[in-house]
């Protein structure tokens, strides 16, 4: 429900587009944006189907613009994120988190409680990157704007209803097929 481990450095190099060599952007990026900027750096446009199969529109924002002017306006301005109840929402440079309890990398959930009793955090990501300080105290009003905001993002994307899809281990299946052993190339 946070940003760690989602925030992270991408580097890109292109020596005849861009001049700032080891030029750092702050830009909100995601990684639905890496095929829309592929796209426009090598100047395609995604197809429209794909074999026969009509694709659905790209949800990702070109991070091209930022290649020539470091301090351009941020195009991707809302993103949501959800997995397994833990709940986020990026809007305009805030991030409004809910965590429901259940790490992502755990097969399964001990924890049972309905969405509603989770607590949101608020963090003004302009100022506090690393997400230290929860303004949802002091400010209720952001707070209640931005999940409002996740509730619209979570409608379009077909998000709806929230479960918090809770799994157990049983009926999983057994990636290793008894082996204690594994090369992989």
């Amino acid at each position: 429900s946070h940003l760690g481990g989602t925030r992270n450095a991408m580097v890109m190099t292109w020596p005849k587009r861009i001049k700032d060599k080891g030029g750092l952007r702050s830009q909100f990026g995601y990684v639905s944006d890496v095929m829309p900027t592929i796209l426009e750096a090598a100047g395609i446009k995604a197809p429209e189907s794909v074999n026969g199969v009509k694709q659905k529109p790209i949800t990702g924002v070109s991070l091209a613009y930022t290649f020539d002017n470091k301090k351009a306006p941020e195009r991707h301005t809302t993103q949501y994120f959800e997995v397994f109840g833990n709940r986020s929402i990026y809007h305009n440079g805030w991030m409004a988190s809910a965590f429901h309890g259940r790490l992502p990398w755990v097969g399964f959930d001990l924890n049972q409680k309905p969405l509603e009793e989770d607590v949101w955090e608020l963090y003004d990501l302009r100022a506090d990157f690393s997400q230290a300080e929860n303004l949802a105290a002091k400010n209720p009003a952001k707070l209640k704007e931005l999940q409002a905001v996740f509730m619209q993002e979570a409608e379009a994307n077909q998000l709806l209803p929230l479960r918090g899809q809770s799994l157990s281990k049983a009926g999983l299946p057994d990636p290793s097929g008894g082996r204690d052993e594994a090369t992989y190339y």
